[in-house]
């Protein structure tokens, strides 16, 4: 029989985490039915054996995870459920939840990679699709094919990708149709062949995604299943399309794609970033009167493309009405920050996962972008554990090849593919029976398998920060971090260097890639070259020691870990700062350093100190303590920064999966600018000035890591 107390647990998660229970009053409003503006769900986070509330304060003290006294009403309730439960267990054969899961070894075991069932591709371009508005959008359709190109007989699923950078692109994508599946490639609404004005990721756009996938569900050459996928922008498309829930859907893939653009793509912390620049550029390839096809499948200049008129072209960039183009516009509006907040503009091009319905398979890389969605959006997921995947690998936005398998050296594409064969095909090639998480693990340098995130038995473990001297960085203060709070005050400080930051990882993250790409093998036959678990040895500025940032900066360094410790989950920063500035930024760098002194990048955050309030119904928090801050990043919420007073700054430091081994000691960089990743905009000259790192009894500042396995 399971013992009472074993049950403790759970009675903690009916007392303190039901949705409209003890603690928490029931939402305001009826349930929306459209993926934009829904009331933002209250997340879980799952760390022990509990499932954490966003929002809502874990009941512990410590690291320990000392119970609080509760009123004898909880206990009360709590004493009836470990009753029932342990009954229900005792009598099912459920066994009792452990305190921690150990990670899978090999992850990967029972994976059948599909196999190709045609030789060939028959192609059908531009076919009219036409909306409900009566806007025309056109499609291109890929047939499985035998050696002489015949179209092969039959009916086949449908695999539905939707472009903003022009359909022809469709061949660097996977080619699902020698797999057997029929592939449609549709140009977005205002961009390509297809008719309309582009709204990026609006509402209009989501009604087309819509219209989509019942058009390819119920033609002649389909079986009625349609899946969607798509990787960056295609896959923010993906995800907004399974969110819309049509029929016809059965499931989706997406991956290295922002669901939040506000957070995750435009801005980080409130500072606008170079990724957004980036995207805006790379829209105007859906515009352009020439569009490009990369393989010979279609003329590279399509005559029915109304982009081939220099009219049409010119009238699409000033879609919104105004003189100014529609793309300076934006541009425009992010370097006077005009549109630097989380505003109607960007709620309507987000999207609430929570109404996907189908087997869903997320994907990204620990140096990915938009990396911070992904794992975000899988806790979100409202699905059976063998009906969502995640994968997070060694890669960033623009790797090539991406690789997982047992040896790191399939490609992605089987497991992307065998996702789609189980739920459109319904063909067993154990995808349902992996892991429900597929992480790549740094320290250990493979992958492992995870049953949720964060794993189960997840504990926050606090690292101070003091003055005493480390003695291992050339920073300006060398302090230390240390389990053991401070005794003694003091604070630390370092003048704001506007160009910091641009030999490191950031500069390669946030740029996808393409820093280490362009200067040694974007225009050679070998391209990619042989890279490391992270990236290309031939970047050793960008990747491999951030020491170089360190010089100037402020720093803290831990002792030696004496065992291994396994660190997988959200970091955080809670840090005790004033300045001279009048609205300076935060940069929280985060790195495994090595016992020959090379100092590893992990993560990294970054929040404007204007921007410092916490929405709490969306934060996440252990033991009282803001382990996934959550900020507004409305006007309404803008805080006012008062020269040399101290404040708190809950810094939101982007997730990892780290095994610091034995010897290693854990290192955070405190700075107050990375550029080019951070841009420069009007706001530049509200961020120069000094910052102060205050600590002592009073004054905590502190590190949150995610621990399953060790301590410091």
């Amino acid at each position: 029989m399971t013992d009472i107390r074993d049950l403790s647990f759970v009675s903690d998660e009916i007392i303190n985490y039901l949705p409209y229970g003890v603690n928490q009053p029931a939402p305001d409003g009826a349930i929306a039915t459209h993926r934009r503006h829904a009331k933002p769900p209250t997340q879980e986070v799952v760390v022990g054996s509990t499932k954490l509330n966003k929002g809502v304060t874990m009941n512990n003290q410590n690291s320990q995870s000392l119970l609080r006294r509760r009123s004898w009403r909880r206990r009360l309730i709590r004493v009836t459920c470990a009753i029932t439960l342990s009954a229900a267990m005792a009598t099912s054969g459920v066994p009792t939840p452990q305190a921690h899961a150990a990670p899978t070894s090999n992850p990967w075991l029972g994976f059948k990679a599909p196999v190709k069932t045609h030789p060939r591709t028959a192609i059908e371009q531009n076919i009219p699709v036409k909306m409900d508005d009566g806007v025309t959008l056109r499609v291109d359709v890929r047939y499985p094919a035998d050696r002489n190109g015949r179209k092969a007989k039959g009916k086949f699923p449908v695999v539905l990708t939707s472009h903003v950078y022009g359909k022809a692109l469709a061949a660097a994508m996977v080619d699902y149709s020698k797999y057997g599946y029929i592939v449609v490639t549709a140009d977005v609404r205002g961009t390509g062949a297809s008719e309309g004005k582009l709204g990026i990721l609006d509402d209009r756009e989501a009604k087309d995604a819509y219209n989509l996938v019942e058009w390819a569900g119920t033609q002649p050459f389909s079986t009625g299943k349609v899946g969607v996928e798509g990787f960056s922008h295609l896959g923010a498309t993906a995800a907004m399309t399974a969110a819309m829930r049509p029929p016809h859907l059965a499931a989706v893939s997406f991956g290295g794609a922002p669901t939040d653009l506000y957070r995750t793509f435009t801005t980080q912390g409130g500072n606008w970033t170079s990724s957004s620049a980036l995207w805006f550029a790379l829209q105007m390839m859906g515009v352009a009167p020439l569009p490009m096809a990369l393989d010979g499948s279609e003329p590279a200049i399509h005559p029915r493309y109304p982009t081939t008129d220099i009219g049409t072209f010119i009238a699409r960039l000033q879609a919104d009405g105004s003189s100014v183009p529609f793309r300076f516009q934006e541009l425009r509006r992010m370097m006077d920050e005009s549109n630097n907040w989380d505003n109607a503009f960007w709620r309507e091009r987000a999207t609430d996962v929570t109404r996907i319905n189908v087997p869903t398979l997320v994907y990204s890389g620990w140096a990915d972008l938009f990396l911070r969605d992904t794992p975000r959006d899988f806790r979100s997921l409202n699905l059976p554990s063998n009906q969502k995947k995640m994968m997070i690998g060694p890669w960033t936005h623009y790797s090539l090849p991406k690789s997982i398998g047992p040896r790191n050296n399939q490609p992605v594409d089987d497991m992307l593919v065998a996702w789609f064969d189980k739920w459109l095909k319904g063909i067993d090639n154990g995808v349902d029976r992996l892991d429900p998480a597929l992480l790549w693990n740094y320290g250990t340098e493979r992958w492992v398998g995870r049953e949720a995130w964060p794993p189960s038995g997840t504990r926050y473990q606090r690292l101070y920060l003091n003055g005493k001297r480390s003695g291992t960085s050339r920073s300006i203060n060398d302090g230390t971090m240390s389990p053991a709070a401070p005794t003694k005050r003091g604070r630390a400080t370092e003048r704001i260097d506007p160009l910091a930051g641009i030999c490191s990882r950031q500069t390669v993250q946030y740029l996808g890639g393409l820093p280490v790409y362009l200067p040694l093998s974007f225009f050679i036959e070998s391209f990619p070259l042989k890279r490391t678990p992270l990236v290309d040895k031939a970047a050793p500025c960008f990747e491999s020691d951030d020491r170089i940032n360190e010089v100037g900066k402020l720093t803290f360094t831990t002792s030696p870990a004496k065992r291994k410790v396994d660190m997988t989950g959200p970091i955080a920063m809670t840090l005790r700062g004033s300045t001279t500035a009048k609205d300076p930024t935060w940069v929280i760098r985060v790195a495994d350093v090595a016992p020959n002194g090379t100092a590893r990048p992990i993560s990294e955050g970054a929040l404007v100190s204007s921007r410092r309030k916490l929405d709490p119904d969306r934060t996440g928090y252990f033991n009282g303590d803001a382990v996934e801050p959550f900020q507004f990043h409305t006007k309404a919420a803008k805080l006012p920064v008062k020269r040399g007073a101290i404040e708190t700054y809950n810094i939101e430091i982007w997730p990892t999966s780290w095994t610091i081994r034995p010897g290693h000691r854990l290192r955070i960089t405190v700075d107050g600018a990375e550029l080019p990743h951070l841009m420069p905009t009007a706001a530049s000259p509200k961020r120069l000035g000094d910052l102060s790192v205050h600590y002592g009894p009073e004054q905590l500042s502190f590190l949150s890591i995610p621990v399953q396995e060790g301590s410091f």
